[in-house]
Parts: C-alpha cells; structure tokens; sequence
C-alpha cells in the first residue's frame, strides 16, 4: 500500500496553476527530461492502527523502470521483472509485476484526470488537490516555503490515512543506470514467484 501513496504524491505534486508551483516545474521540468531522475523524500504514514516513518528514494527511467529504497527494503523494476529485496530477511523475491500498481499507476498518470483535478488555494502558499472530486475526502495538500520554490511539505489525506513527505528532493541520476536494477544480496534466500 506504501507504493500507492509514494505513486499518488509524485503525480500529483506536479501540478498546480500558481506562481509557486510554476516556477518549481520550471526547475524541475529539465530534471524529468533527463533519462533518468532520482527523487528522494522522508515520509510518515498515519492511521488509526499505524504510524510508519521512512526516507525513501525512488529513481525512474523514463521507461517501465525503476528502483524504490528505504531503510529495510529494495524493490527493482525492470522490464517484467521485479524484485523485491529485504535486508531485514535477507530474502530476494523474483516475481512479475504487480498488476494492480500497474492499474493504479495508468489510472494516475492519466493527463486528462489530471488536469481536471480541483485545485484550491486554502492561504498563501498552501494548496488543496482534490484527487476524486470536491466532496471527496481524498485529497492533498501542498505547502510551499516563502523563500523556495520546491514544495516543503505534501500531505495527502483519505478517511483513514494521513501521508506527509518532507525533505523532497529532485534530480538527475548522475550514475551509471547499468547497475541499477541489479540487486548485491549475497546468501540471500531466492524465491521465484514469476508464472512461467
């Protein structure tokens, strides 16, 4: 479920009509033309059964590709294969991809959903995103600095989770991307879940 609330806030982060956010998409616009971009951020996921805190860093091709770290966890994406490595377990899961991200990830990245998406200014600097319609109690929100143009906090809220990013960093990977799908998990424990 973590995959789909990281999905949700680096989609729609991205969009907002104001001067604040577009100068940031002004500066981060060449970073997401390059090949490959790094995006790093610490997180806290609240609910009425949990609370979770975790910095993760999340580097994408600009194909199917990526590569999701945290502190216990190291998920790899390439092609039709995915990975799934946890340090905790010292275990490598080898399996196809996950067909309902992949669902939930067309369904976000939909241009037309997304700019027609409600945007609200609640006070100077700070933005609602309406992400179903506005009676919905899915949405974020997007705090700006006064003194930078990269968002400060994002937060994102349904009935029963709160999700907030802090620390939100972008740019271009400046290593080499063909080691980046491979997974050093030396004695680890495989198990090939892939259908043949």
């Amino acid at each position: 479920m973590d995959k789909i609330y990281l999905l949700l806030f680096i989609i729609f982060s991205f969009i907002h009509p104001n001067d604040a956010v577009t100068s940031w998409l002004d500066e981060i616009f060449p970073i997401l033309d390059s090949t490959t971009v790094e995006i790093s951020f610490e997180y806290s996921m609240t609910s009425e059964l949990n609370e979770k805190k975790d910095a993760l860093k999340l580097i994408m091709t600009k194909g199917k590709s990526f590569r999701l770290e945290s502190k216990h966890k190291i998920i790899t994406a390439e092609n039709y294969i995915w990975k799934i490595f946890d340090r905790r377990t010292n275990q490598l899961f080898i399996q196809d991809p996950d067909e309902n991200f992949l669902k939930i990830l067309k369904y976000w990245t939909d241009n037309d959903r997304i700019e027609n998406m409600s945007i609200v200014e609640l006070e100077k600097n700070n933005y609602r995103v309406n992400l179903i319609d506005d009676a919905s109690s899915h949405y974020l929100v997007i705090t700006f600095s006064q003194t930078e143009s990269f968002p400060q906090t994002i937060k994102y809220y349904d009935d029963n989770i709160t999700f907030r990013m802090t620390k939100i960093n972008m740019r271009p990977y400046g290593k080499e991307i063909n080691t980046l799908f491979n997974l050093d998990a030396p004695g680890a424990f495989i198990l090939d879940l892939r259908k043949e």
